[in-house]
């Protein structure tokens, strides 16, 4: 199932990249639990579809330009480490920023059923059991 669990994260960033949200939430259980980095401007943890459709245009929206580009997706087993780059400009203040971002994903039956965002990649191994 593993490799099956790769795919399923690769289509939901591949939706996000393209700015189809609503094409990445038919991957997600109902339910999910998704977690942004709690260092961010506005973190929070979001429940259910809608409650990821708030975060990502929250934080989507928020930049004058966002740029997100997936370097990495390891296999985990039942869990999915993203290794990714965010590129933004401040809406306000027209500064750019370029880091890292790792996320944590855990599966279930073809379904996202969490999702963790680190800025360190070590707390994002060890999430997913590669410590």
């Amino acid at each position: 199932m593993s490799r099956e669990n790769v795919e399923v994260v690769r289509r939901i960033y591949e939706a996000f990249v393209a700015d189809d949200p609503e094409t990445a939430l038919g991957y997600f259980d109902p339910e999910i639990e998704w977690r942004e980095p709690p260092q961010s401007p506005g973190a929070g943890v979001y429940h259910g579809r809608d409650g990821v459709r708030r975060s990502y245009e929250h934080w989507v929206r928020g930049w004058a330009s966002y740029r997100l580009e997936v370097e990495e997706l390891v296999d985990a087993g039942e869990h999915v480490l993203a290794k990714c780059r965010q590129r933004v400009r401040g809406r306000a203040s027209g500064v750019e920023v370029d880091q890292p971002l790792f996320s944590a994903w855990s599966l279930r039956d073809g379904m996202a059923i969490r999702m963790r965002m680190y800025h360190d990649e070590q707390e994002a191994r060890a999430a997913v059991g590669l410590g």
